[in-house]
């Protein structure tokens, strides 16, 4: 997973995302994109974590380590739901 981040579609808007909130956490407009853009058109949650995690460990390892959390999230919670129905 940490190896196809290029590949993926939308990995840098997030990560983009992350920035902002790194560099500005209370500013809901960003002027860097294009005429600008308001934050708060996507849950600033996920941008939130990667802001804080890519102050320990860099942006895109930030965005990575929490990507695998949600896939370890996930799976969890798969097979936390199907132990309602076994």
């Amino acid at each position: 997973m940490a190896f196809t981040v290029e590949n993926t579609y939308d990995a840098y808007v997030h990560m983009f995302f992350g920035s902002h909130y790194a560099e500005t956490w209370f500013e809901t407009w960003n002027y860097k994109w294009y005429t600008g853009f308001t934050m708060t058109s996507y849950p600033p949650l996920v941008h939130q974590i990667i802001a804080l995690l890519s102050k320990v460990v860099g942006l895109k390892m930030g965005f990575i380590i929490w990507g695998m959390a949600m896939v370890v999230l996930f799976v969890r919670g798969v097979y936390h739901f199907s132990q309602i129905w076994v």
